[in-house]
């Protein structure tokens, strides 16, 4: 592990921590590669490429709209999420929600500002992002509608609104037959397993 002494740190020695960050990140997705994916069938492969084609154009969408700082920025607020904790991650999804609500990122930090939130919080967050950025994309391919039609679908089921789940369930069914989740498989492939817990 690299380690850089107190007065490095102090006079703010930002090569070796761009070193450590780096690297960092590189074990980061090296660890996400190996680890056990569910194998992908040959639909779920054409459905993830074309998910990832849809990504990239409404990332695209964001340039026309915002300028390059901006986008910066957008991008900046969205990384630091995860080296967050508490009330720091909300400050960070609440800065993009306020300063840049049409963008891209804004949608997918909707989403994870579900997952830290109270069950009722989470369940008025997956709407507003079913509602307000159903058209955004993660970069691999999963849609944040999809995504958060899925999950608002499992909190219901916890509070024990099952009707209400089915009919999310069944509009991923009918709207979204080619979305996939984060792992690469389609949505359509796992509602039922998702349904039971």
């Amino acid at each position: 592990m690299l380690m850089w002494t107190k007065t490095e740190t102090q006079r703010g020695n930002k090569p070796m921590k761009r070193i450590v960050i780096a690297l960092l990140l590189m074990f980061a997705c090296c660890t996400a590669f190996t680890a056990e994916k569910p194998e992908r069938t040959p639909a779920e492969q054409q459905a993830v490429a074309a998910n990832r084609k849809k990504a990239r154009a409404r990332m695209q969408e964001d340039d026309k709209r915002y300028t390059n700082q901006e986008i910066r920025e957008i991008e900046a607020l969205y990384q630091t999420w995860n080296t967050l904790k508490g009330n720091e991650q909300k400050a960070v999804a609440q800065k993009l929600i306020r300063r840049y609500p049409k963008a891209n990122r804004t949608g997918c930090i909707l989403v994870y500002l579900a997952d830290v939130s109270s069950r009722y919080e989470e369940i008025k967050l997956l709407k507003q992002a079913i509602k307000e950025y159903d058209d955004c994309f993660f970069g691999d391919g999963t849609q944040v509608g999809a995504i958060a039609r899925f999950r608002l679908a499992k909190a219901l089921i916890r509070i024990n609104k099952k009707e209400e789940a089915a009919k999310l369930f069944d509009e991923l069914r009918t709207s979204y037959p080619d979305a996939t989740i984060f792992d690469g498989r389609l949505f359509v492939n796992i509602l039922d397993e998702a349904n039971e817990k």
